[in-house]
């Protein structure tokens, strides 16, 4: 497999990362972008965005899993019906596991973490004015207040209810 050397520019400084040549000219150009915003987007600029568009969710309560199919209640690390706010799709794997931030079963603080999507239900854009979650979702490349976000997770809702793991009783 052949690679090639792109340039990115960014403010402070130009950096050099290889890609595979079988990457199209879009993949190349998204890559760079979101190179570029990791330094536009600092953690300490929250206090520039007042809210954030995102999509949020909640955490199953009953459903089968595993090869046993035995009952499961929430997820491994989300108690039934917490709250998740979630990253856009990052790996290009069809949104089968998503980067969340919730507040787990065990602790009282929040914590970020990948979870099948498949586990979530209650789909829904909300603005969100909390300053750590605009922080994370500006350090880690997430949603905006951007028009264009609101309307890419409007888009997302239209499939997103499909994935949900069937509860029971």
């Amino acid at each position: 497999m052949s690679e090639r050397k792109i340039e990115i520019h960014y403010r402070g400084g130009v950096s050099y990362a290889n890609v595979d040549n079988d990457w199209s000219e879009e993949n190349v150009q998204s890559a760079i972008i979101r190179f570029q915003q990791l330094f536009i987007n600092r953690p300490g600029m929250a206090d520039e965005m007042d809210f954030v568009y995102c999509l949020v969710g909640n955490v199953v309560d009953k459903h089968l899993a595993g090869k046993e199919l035995g009952v499961k209640r929430g997820s491994k690390h989300f108690a039934p019906g917490a709250k998740v706010y979630c990253f856009p799709p990052m790996w290009g794997n069809g949104y089968e596991n998503a980067l969340v931030i919730g507040k787990p079963r065990k602790r009282k603080s929040l914590i970020k973490v990948v979870m099948p999507s498949r586990l979530i239900k209650n789909w829904r854009l909300k603005k969100v004015f909390d300053p750590y979650i605009i922080s994370e979702m500006r350090s880690e490349i997430g949603w905006s207040n951007s028009e264009a976000d609101k309307g890419r997770i409007e888009e997302m809702l239209l499939w997103l209810p499909e994935r949900t793991v069937k509860e029971i009783d």
